[in-house]
């Protein structure tokens, strides 16, 4: 989870956003293409995701497992499914089906933990997503709540944590309204009052860096929407420093913030107590949406499984698609700095790509795409 508050308000789309990933200046990535998420059954998946999320679908194929490592007798079931932006914040499911590895069990618990994955999205509904959620009979960790009371604000931003059918964690986040703000104005008071978890008095959010001033413009929510494209993908990993080495300085990419957090607040949303956190959400260049969250959690009391390391991806696996365009130089760096390559450079669909996989120090699946031609 990260704060709501850190979150600008979003506005509904007027415009045809591109379809092709844009890399900006001095970057060898594009934002985040998209999350992939390999699940138990993808019908029941999109129980959530398309039906009450609202993500479309824009492919549902059989994919070649080569493209994912895998022998030519194992089937895969490809799902993707968009907010509106086809080259940025998107969502993959994934169903393998041939093999004969045991499943590993999902993260069914009612709290957060290290190990935890999550995709993070912003939306203007969250009160009745709550309650479809809440129906659905889906894991919460907590409904909307505010983690840190903004005294300028007229109407609070919230967030709010829960489990999908497969254990991976989905962080909904809903902007406040500031009084001086001209939505003020006009704004409808919430008849909702959400739980206040945190003031200044008890919430701690210790900079360790200067706060990068952001200048890009969020994506807004597209029409027939409910939520905007994916503002990131947030791991809570074993050890901060060896993910850093992952994706910032492989990558090259810009530290938004890197925060100690501690207190009511942060505690609330994983509904967990007593635990601190050290929060860096990642860039690729100056970006609202499409970033990756760096996480890690301390005080806990509890065993923590280690990372998946198989040679394939596997259902319960989850990873991120990137788009590149140096994909042979990211190769070499990843190869030198020791970490897992499950696929090297490969042309797939045809040639018009070249993919690889490589798991990052938690055991997610990034692939790596360059678009050919």
């Amino acid at each position: 989870a990260v704060l709501g508050m850190l979150i600008p308000g979003i506005a509904h789309a007027q415009s045809t956003p591109s379809d092709k990933p844009v890399f900006q200046d001095g970057q060898v990535i594009a934002p985040l293409y998209r999350a992939n998420l390999y699940v138990r059954d993808i019908d029941t998946s999109l129980k959530l995701y398309r039906d009450i999320l609202k993500l479309k679908i824009v492919s549902d194929q059989a994919w070649d497992p080569r493209a994912h490592g895998l022998d030519t007798d194992i089937q895969v079931r490809e799902v993707i499914l968009s907010a509106g932006n086809p080259a940025l914040g998107n969502l993959a499911l994934y169903h393998i089906t041939g093999q004969k590895e045991e499943v590993r069990k999902p993260f069914l618990e009612p709290y957060g933990h290290t190990a935890d994955v999550a995709t993070v999205w912003s939306t203007k509904d969250i009160w009745n997503i709550n309650d479809e959620v809440h129906a659905a009979g889906y894991i919460v960790l907590a409904p909307p709540v505010t983690l840190l009371a903004n005294p300028n604000m007229l109407v609070q931003s919230v967030e709010m944590q829960f489990r999908d059918a497969d254990g991976f964690l989905v962080n909904l986040l809903q902007g406040g309204i500031a009084k001086d703000s001209p939505e003020a104005a006009t704004a409808k008071i919430p008849d909702h009052l959400p739980e206040v978890m945190g003031t200044r008095e008890n919430t701690s959010s210790e900079a360790r860096i200067p706060r990068f001033v952001s200048k890009a413009t969020p994506e807004p929510i597209y029409p027939g929407q409910r939520i905007a494209p994916m503002s990131r993908t947030t791991t809570f990993g074993r050890d901060r420093d060896a993910s850093l080495i992952f994706y910032r300085d492989t990558l090259g990419m810009t530290q938004l913030m890197s925060n100690y957090w501690k207190g009511t607040g942060i505690n609330r949303i994983k509904n967990v107590h007593g635990l601190e956190q050290w929060a860096v959400i990642l860039m690729a260049g100056d970006s609202s949406n499409g970033n990756i969250g760096v996480y890690q959690l301390y005080g806990e009391k509890l065993d923590i499984p280690p990372p998946n390391k198989a040679p394939v991806p596997q259902i319960g696996d989850r990873g991120l698609s990137l788009v590149t365009k140096d994909i042979e130089g990211l190769h070499r760096k990843y190869r030198a700095a020791g970490f897992q390559t499950l696929t090297p450079p490969t042309a797939v669909q045809g040639g018009s790509t070249t993919e690889m996989m490589i798991r990052d120090p938690d055991g997610s699946i990034v692939t790596f795409v360059q678009l050919n031609g």
